[in-house]
């Protein structure tokens, strides 16, 4: 039977004396079977760096393993023994009764590290075994922390914080918590503690200016063992060329570290919003406190995600809301996971840039992701190199997503390979921490999910037309230049299953599914061919094709939507026209809306975005008008309810989408492409109430004027960059 080692905080296994079978032995005398078991992880510090990427807690300086071991007991009539081994075997036969049996171990320098007794009665003429868990022992050690900082401070500085003490293995937690304060000048770089408590320790460093303003910290544990001295170094790194600082967190335990979100740019005129998915999974009956860290400072108790996740998995936390806005334009973000009950503990973070905010009424741009995001950790590591970024930007091809938020990039990084995140926006938050009613808002950061090649035979392509079923469980993407159509499975967590290709032998120019997303449906601009998929977990299959009407004119087909009572509508710019179709297990064309120059809508139809409110759905027509149509049953033809200009800041106008703004019930029209973006407030039939537009600010850190697609989900509209290579969010909470 194997047992663990002590010092499971510490990364050590645990000591277990395990008897030998129960078997008849000659003679009088009782035979004590001792067998030694460690597992291999305890033998050198060196495993502990490579399980953690090189990442550990501060330990002792000199070897502390166990390398041998002395076993001794008194039994009756004052019988004794003693002896000592390295061995991992020993046995003594000794007289019948009730014996006390002791083993203490020591390290290679001879220093006692650990102890333990056992009682147990020995029968005569049987072997019996002895169970004994050796414990750290009680005493003091010494504790010596080196300062490293990357830039020279100011005079005045300080590095101010505290060491607490968290406990002993093996001995009860302590009541009260013991904490010793820390206060430095900054240009102070060792910190020593003599003849304190051996036991497990934490330690939270600020770098504090003259003024007494943050500039920067560091979070690390500690272990001091009773007559040995723990050493080590916390880092405090701080950025170029005013106040812009990285502090490095070292987590240091066994713990699982948590998986934080993309690297992105926040605007700072909102602030920055984490988010963490745990991966440690606590044991029936243990508290794992979650705290959050800005720049070595403590933020707050994490926030969790209880309701309307997504593909988020349970247990997903945020960033405490309503904290003070940051005045430095880097920021380093840091989520501690903490056992109660074991004093373990795991750590991770993120580097978050600040932007200048830019809004408008309300509305306005919220973050911005890069090539850097595709860098960050994945919540679903694949088996192939692909999954990390190659680390240039790229020109962002693509952009779609869905309710169960979902999203897809085609392009970003110098592969231009297909990505895809998950935002939390609108879920539930813990009322015992963010207040009742609370909802994540749409400065969430993304959690990346993975990276994929897209490779169409032994060639890696890239996507310019992407489409999300709205449950999240399929991914399909398509080359406008070339005649593949391509389709991803994945699990409910957003999870890549598998892939499959189909090549239709046109041009794909628009792809779209179902609202059940059981169908997939492409538009092939060569022939004006409509080609209907079955889709599954098995791939896709084609189940019917439809050659539109007037096909043997330049269609230039653009966009293809399906409508919430299952219309299809696809736009054929050159042609002026709108088709709409069905799809009763058989494709089949039901309308023919014509539009002519000289002002007969609609004219040169581009965008479509389908409305939330009742069966309806808008158009772009030329970059200078907006159509709305709507239709009052399935049977109806849809017929024009309402039209619009763009005023003269958004036209030139490529892409349009539709939403609302989180809780909100009103219809929101964001409209992208030329110059600058802007915001529509429309009523139910599709008329302009207000419009808000947003020119580009300095460098266009939201890629404003490069604006290649546009999706909405959860309350946040999603700009694809282009040749920005970057994807921006926008909206209002």
């Amino acid at each position: 039977m194997k047992r663990t080692f002590w010092w499971a905080f510490m990364l050590l296994p645990a000591l277990v004396l395990a008897g030998a079978c129960m078997g008849i032995q000659d003679g009088r005398l009782g035979t004590l079977a001792v067998k030694l078991s460690f597992d291999a992880a305890w033998a050198s510090p060196r495993s502990l760096m490579r399980e953690e990427g090189g990442k550990k807690s501060l330990t002792p300086t000199e070897a502390w393993s166990p390398t041998k071991f002395a076993i001794s007991g008194s039994g009756p009539g004052g019988a004794e023994f003693s002896l000592e081994s390295g061995d991992i075997d020993v046995e003594t036969k000794l007289v019948p009764g009730d014996w006390t049996i002791g083993v203490r171990a020591f390290s290679a320098g001879n220093k006692e590290v650990a102890s333990g007794t056992s009682t147990c009665l020995l029968l005569p003429g049987r072997t019996t075994a002895a169970s004994i868990v050796l414990y750290p022992l009680e005493g003091e050690g010494d504790l010596s922390i080196t300062i490293a900082k990357n830039l020279a401070v100011p005079a005045g500085g300080r590095i101010a914080g505290g060491l607490v003490y968290k406990g002993l293995p093996g001995h009860p937690a302590p009541a009260v918590q013991t904490t010793v304060a820390i206060d430095v000048p900054s240009e102070q770089t060792i910190i020593s503690f003599e003849g304190i408590e051996a036991g497990h320790y934490s330690i939270g460093l600020r770098l504090l200016a003259s003024d007494g303003s943050v500039s920067g910290g560091c979070v690390d544990t500690a272990m001091v063992m009773s007559g040995f001295l723990t050493a080590g170094t916390c880092a405090i790194e701080m950025g170029m060329p005013v106040a812009n600082l990285s502090a490095l967190l070292y987590p240091s335990s066994p713990l699982e570290p948590p998986l934080v979100s993309a690297e992105h740019d926040f605007s700072e005129a909102h602030g920055f919003m984490p988010l963490a998915a745990p991966r440690y999974a606590a044991e029936a009956g243990e508290e794992v406190e979650r705290t959050w860290y800005s720049n070595g400072e403590e933020a707050g108790k994490a926030v969790e995600l209880i309701g309307n996740r997504g593909i988020l998995p349970e247990g997903t936390v945020a960033y405490p809301q309503d904290r003070p806005l940051s005045r430095l334009s880097l920021v380093r973000s840091d989520i501690v996971e903490e056992s109660r009950s074991t004093f373990r503990a795991g750590s991770a973070g993120v580097t978050l840039k600040a932007g200048a905010g830019n809004d408008r009424g309300g509305y306005g741009w919220r973050a911005s992701y890069d090539y850097a995001s595709a860098l960050s950790p994945s919540l679903h590591e694949t088996t192939e190199a692909n999954n990390i970024g190659a680390g240039n930007s790229y020109i962002v091809k693509a952009i779609a997503a869905s309710p169960s938020g979902l999203i897809a990039i085609s392009g970003l990084d110098d592969e231009g390979a297909l990505h895809a995140f998950a935002a939390g926006y609108g879920a539930e938050l813990d009322p015992a921490t963010a207040g009742p009613g609370s909802l994540l808002p749409i400065d969430a950061s993304w959690i990346r999910l993975w990276r994929d090649k897209v490779k169409i035979g032994s060639s890696v392509k890239t996507a310019d037309r992407l489409a999300v079923s709205d449950d999240g469980r399929f991914i399909a993407s398509a080359s406008s230049l070339s005649n593949w159509l391509r389709l991803c499975s994945l699990d409910i967590g957003g999870k890549l299953l598998d892939s499959f290709v189909v090549t239709p032998g046109e041009n794909i120019r628009a792809i779209c599914f179902s609202k059940d997303g059981r169908k997939l449906y492409a538009a092939a601009n060569t022939g004006g061919t409509i080609y209907a998929f079955d889709v599954s977990e098995g791939g896709m299959v084609p189940t019917s094709s439809l050659k539109l009407s007037a096909t043997n004119e330049a269609l230039s087909l653009q966009d293809m939507r399906v409508t919430s009572s299952g219309g299809i509508v696809v736009t054929a710019k050159d042609m002026s026209r709108l088709y709409v179709l069905s799809d009763e297990g058989t494709l089949r064309e039901e309308a023919v809306v014509q539009g002519a120059s000289g002002g007969v809508d609609p004219y040169h139809p581009t965008s479509l975005a389908v409305s939330g409110s009742g069966d309806s759905f808008h158009v772009l027509c030329d970059g200078e008008k907006i159509l709305s149509y709507g239709r009052a049953t399935s049977l109806s033809p849809y017929t024009l309810t309402a039209s619009f200009l763009l005023p003269a800041e958004a036209e030139g106008s490529t892409v349009i989408a539709s939403g609302t703004t989180l809780g909100g019930n009103e219809e929101i029209l964001f409209a992208a492409g030329g110059d600058n973006v802007e915001f529509f407030e429309i009523d139910g039939a599709g008329s302009l109430l207000n419009n808000y537009p947003l020119s580009p600010t300095p460098g266009d850190p939201a890629g404003i004027s490069t604006a290649s697609g546009l999706c909405y989900i959860r309350g946040a509209f999603i700009l694809a960059g282009g040749s920005s290579g970057i994807v921006a969010v926008f909206g209002a909470d």
